[in-house]
């Protein structure tokens, strides 16, 4: 199950999809139209413009970076690159995972975090985390920052302990920060590049409101690791219209600042509401808000779609189970209306 069916029902408004509540920005839908004139032409193999662009926007070397048809195609990527077997999640997670890992042959395993302090990892957490790999001797760990579905940011010093932990019991390592950008300004993946080297994966679809193009990019260890992935990679895999408005993403000015600066707004206003109606609110630092419904008579997400408005119930996560549902932050007048079909379904 992933979010974003709007094709299954009859939805007006998609809360289940946590991307951009700014949409597209201007430049980059002129940069979509202009793109139009190259689809006669082959797409530049190696995404050279977009690279060196991006390169010098993140001051990372062209050689570490790799592009794809969105980060889902890269995840799959690394594993098979890596030769992943046993692959470490936390849980809750992305359940993009799941799939991926089984492409792969792989099996998963789960570090079960604590639903009482908010789905968080702290410095409380390492001893367990430590047992369990010496225990179940996984062989991969994927880390997403901040975390999905319930939106929680591990800070830069325990990303490192954990990556150093990892270079301990020789695991490899990719952290996801694709909802990175909505979260803080700067460039963490730079900063963990001098660390323990692991695989950092962004992606414009969340960043800058693109789903339905695919545009997502990894940070390689060092440039053998690049070429083995790029390798690996179907030829082609990156539009020449993904490329075109992915450079114009680039110098999309003070838009992520704005983004940022409602979403902090919004997603306060969002979670005092779902605590007044009744719900269990988990802390968040992103564009989404992980929730649990503590009556549980009647499914929330069946109710939302009799008008017309999709949320991502959250059933199908490992470490979750029913009545735990999950909204993007939006623009206040969608997060008001909301919350008004919330309170009609419930009756206050």
């Amino acid at each position: 199950m992933h979010g974003g069916d709007i094709y299954s029902h009859n939805i007006k408004h998609d809360f289940s999809i946590n991307i951009n509540p700014l949409g597209l920005p201007l430049g980059a839908k002129i940069a979509y139209l202009r793109a139009l004139k190259k689809i006669s032409n082959y797409s530049d193999q190696k995404c050279r413009a977009l690279t060196d662009a991006l390169s010098k926007k993140l001051g990372i070397a062209v050689e570490m970076l790799v592009f794809g048809n969105g980060a889902s195609e890269l995840i799959q990527a690394v594993l098979r690159v890596e030769k992943a077997r046993r692959v470490l999640l936390f849980a809750p997670s992305f359940t993009g995972y799941e799939h991926a890992i089984k492409a792969c042959g792989a099996d998963s395993l789960y570090f079960y975090l604590n639903e009482k302090e908010d789905f968080a990892f702290g410095e409380s957490d390492f001893d367990r985390l430590s047992d369990l790999m010496v225990r179940e001797k996984p062989d991969f760990l994927i880390l997403t920052n901040p975390n999905n579905p319930n939106g929680r940011l591990f800070n830069t010093k325990i990303v490192e302990k954990i990556i150093h932990l990892c270079n301990k019991y020789e695991l490899k390592v990719l952290v996801d920060e694709c909802f990175i950008d909505l979260v803080a300004p700067g460039t963490p993946a730079a900063a963990l590049i001098n660390s323990d080297a692991p695989y950092i994966l962004r992606a414009f679809t969340k960043t800058y409101a693109i789903p339905g193009l695919r545009l997502g990019y990894c940070v390689c260890p060092n440039e053998a690791a690049a070429d083995t992935l790029k390798a690996s990679l179907p030829e082609w895999n990156v539009s020449s219209v993904a490329q075109e408005v992915g450079l114009a993403l680039l110098k999309s000015g003070n838009y992520l600042t704005r983004a940022r600066a409602l979403i902090r707004r919004e997603r306060e206003y969002l979670s005092k509401r779902l605590k007044a109606l009744g719900f269990c609110v988990y802390q968040s630092d992103a564009n989404f808000i992980l929730f649990r419904d503590v009556v549980k008579e009647t499914s929330l997400f069946k109710k939302m779609l009799s008008h017309g408005i999709l949320i991502r119930d959250c059933c199908d996560f490992e470490g979750l189970g029913a009545g735990f549902y999950r909204v993007a932050v939006k623009r206040h007048w969608e997060n008001k209306l909301l919350i008004k079909a919330i309170k009609n379904v419930r009756g206050k």
